[in-house]
């Protein structure tokens, strides 16, 4: 089991890196932004109508990046306290799961 914790942290560290890298070299990967949107109401008629604005653009590859970089500290985390994770397995329980 330490090697899997071992092996997966390396490549959610890798892949997060790539993800997070590859748009600033590539530019089709750079050009694929997706808008970020929010619904306002508008109660200035007198009762509530729905507006649909664009609030931020987002290049998508950067930002899914960020779930590799997470499950890579989490797996470095379980690696840090790696006598406490075990102990608390023996013992039913599991304290870094996330």
């Amino acid at each position: 089991m330490l090697t899997w914790n071992t092996n997966l942290f390396y490549a959610h560290l890798v892949q997060g890196i790539a993800q997070f890298a590859i748009p600033f070299v590539s530019e089709k990967a750079k050009a694929f932004i997706i808008p970020v949107t929010s619904l306002f109401c508008n109660w200035d008629a007198g009762y509530p109508s729905q507006t649909l604005e664009s609030q931020h653009s987002m290049t998508l590859l950067r930002y899914t990046a960020l779930f590799s970089l997470l499950s890579a500290y989490g797996h470095y985390t379980v690696l840090k306290n790696w006598d406490t994770y075990i102990s608390d397995l023996k013992l039913g329980r599991n304290r870094y799961r996330w």
